[in-house]
């Protein structure tokens, strides 16, 4: 009897042994603020928290709305939020040049010659029965919707460099997406730059038609990223890696496309309707996180020409690629 009680009681205390080791070893979980903005680039972050994969790295993500990229570029600099998923900007480039401790570390979106039209140019039916050859030259005296000094702005301004024109021989005018779509609805512009979900809704409700794709004029661009702050760079830079496997892990997911699952959860994160979103182009993320830099550099130049930016900031000051190269070795 005594020797029963005596293999009960080391069992005992293997289980619980075992028990405590397996909490010892289990990631604390870690609450980390990240900026959202509703986009369909911004599918893995919603992915990874629908599938734990940010989870299982000790994560938890609270997601901080913001209206556009340019409120996010201060409260990453000042700490108030961990992670910014968001398109480059002049705001964000001259907060680097002057010291911010910002940077790009992954692909969260970029523009493919032979893909869908995240970004485009649509015009109205009227501007398009009046030219339909969609000569760039056309555009001249145009009312378009777009914001010059925005990544949008620096895309029509190659459009009309095309033709010798500038922003001074166009009417120009910034306004919001849901602005741009009752005035298409109500034919007082001609054209309108936009992205998606509006540019399948404006095409979905007969609006206009495609003038030009961002594609088709900055073809394998760069121009949405997933960025970290000093919380990560100084402060939690092995946390960091662990954050850039389980943003990995949900990119792997949201590259297999337009699933009922990835559906869903895009449904849910942006309130969309799934015919819509099935309808919708999805921007091209690469797998392994990489990016291309040269392209950023080439919108610093055009933007340092308009004197949207005080100096051109190197390839180094901007983009930390160590983040995704040690992910994808732990994926490996």
């Amino acid at each position: 009897m005594k020797r029963k009680q005596i293999s009960f009681a080391i069992v005992f205390l293997i289980i619980i042994t075992l028990f405590i080791s397996s909490c010892s070893t289990a990631k604390e979980s870690t609450t980390i603020k990240v900026v959202f903005l509703p986009f369909i680039s911004n599918a893995p972050f919603f992915i990874g928290v629908e599938e734990g994969f940010f989870e299982e790295e000790g994560f938890i993500l609270e997601f901080v709305e913001v209206e556009r990229t340019s409120e996010a570029s201060p409260a990453l600099e000042l700490g108030e939020v961990d992670v910014v998923g968001g398109l480059i900007s002049t705001g964000t480039i001259n907060a680097m040049a002057r010291g911010a401790n910002i940077k790009f570390v992954a692909d969260k979106g970029h523009v493919t010659p032979t893909g869908c039209n995240t970004g485009a140019l649509l015009a109205n039916k009227a501007f398009l029965e009046a030219h339909p050859d969609r000569n760039p030259a056309d555009l001249k005296g145009a009312k378009i919707s777009v914001n010059p000094a925005s990544l949008n702005g620096y895309w029509i301004d190659i459009l009309l460099r095309q033709a010798n024109l500038t922003f001074d021989d166009i009417d120009h005018f910034r306004t919001s997406s849901a602005a741009e779509y009752e005035m298409m609805v109500e034919g007082t512009v001609d054209l309108a730059s936009v992205d998606e979900p509006w540019t399948t809704r404006m095409l979905q409700a007969g609006l206009g038609d495609l003038w030009v794709s961002f594609g088709d004029l900055v073809p394998d661009a760069s121009y949405a990223h997933v960025w970290y702050g000093p919380n990560f760079l100084e402060d939690e830079p092995e946390m960091a890696k662990r954050l850039m496997v389980a943003f990995l892990k949900s990119v792997a997911q949201y590259n297999e496309g337009k699933t009922d699952r990835n559906l869903e959860i895009l449904e849910k994160h942006l309130e969309l309707d799934q015919d819509l979103l099935r309808e919708a182009c999805w921007p091209s993320v690469n797998s392994d996180g990489s990016i291309n830099p040269n392209t950023v550099l080439d919108f610093q130049e055009w933007a340092f020409e308009q004197g949207l930016i005080d100096q051109v900031v190197p390839i180094e000051q901007f983009w930390d690629p160590t983040f995704i190269e040690y992910a994808l070795q732990e994926l490996q």
